[in-house]
């Protein structure tokens, strides 16, 4: 498939960031355990790329981590919860990138992402369970 590459992101988690932050539009991160380190990916974000994760459960140092990000900003980080969600996904505008381990986890032991290009037809089961999914915060300031 000539839309996938494959990399490493094993060299710290300056490779994910990069990939994060030229953004122009939308990043969207699908990871069950996400907490307070995947904020430090979106704030190198511009202010007006929309930002969403998708996570499991209750994740008090994500908010806390998310208020502070947004205090005294324009950024803004809205958080949905899902039970089923276990994918790790990274979309950034109209490419998405699933990895092989949680993003808090880059940098610390080696780990993988291959990159797809993100169609509508691929996007939609994620953009599905997104809807479907309790909402569990909006941060902006």
């Amino acid at each position: 498939y000539s839309g996938v590459t494959s990399f490493s992101l094993s060299v710290a988690s300056n490779e994910s960031i990069n990939l994060v932050s030229q953004a122009t539009d939308e990043v969207f991160i699908i990871d069950a355990y996400a907490n307070e380190e995947v904020i430090w990916y979106l704030k190198e974000t511009s202010e007006d790329v929309r930002k969403r994760i998708l996570t499991q459960g209750k994740k008090e140092n994500l908010s806390n981590a998310s208020k502070k990000l947004v205090s005294n900003t324009n950024h803004r980080i809205e958080v949905r919860r899902n039970a089923e969600c276990h994918d790790r996904l990274i979309f950034v505008d109209e490419q998405c990138y699933a990895i092989g381990d949680s993003l808090p986890a880059a940098g610390s032991k080696p780990m993988y992402a291959v990159k797809f290009d993100a169609t509508e037809r691929f996007c939609q089961p994620w953009e599905q369970m997104w809807e479907q999914s309790q909402e569990f915060a909006v941060f902006e300031d």
